[in-house]
């Protein structure tokens, strides 16, 4: 059995910055492994680090270029990021295609 442990739960809120996703990851104390050693600050390792940034790309998009990269979303009716969307169309689907190909353009 595998026991993973409790994360603080966080409410549904509304579109962040990239900024605030970086800083929600920070003082966690996450069981991080790198090459089998623990990672104190996994937000500071510089090999970590590109992939957090990738992910706060999602959310500056999302503020940046809404209309690309966000959505309202059908089931709390508040502005979300199209990266965590579920796609309920082929419009969706295209969009979401559009989306991370200019993600891929960022990052």
């Amino acid at each position: 059995m595998i026991i993973l442990p409790a994360v603080p739960y966080e409410p549904i809120l509304p579109l962040r910055t990239g900024a605030d996703y970086i800083a929600s990851l920070r003082g966690r104390d996450l069981p991080v492994y790198l090459f089998g050693e623990r990672v104190a600050e996994p937000v500071d390792h510089p090999m970590i680090r590109p992939s957090i940034n990738a992910v706060a790309e999602t959310y500056d998009l999302a503020l940046r270029e809404p209309e690309l990269a966000a959505v309202i979303s059908p089931f709390t009716g508040e502005r979300v990021s199209r990266f965590l969307h579920v796609a309920h169309s082929a419009d969706d689907l295209v969009r979401q295609n559009k989306m991370q190909r200019r993600l891929g353009q960022l990052t």
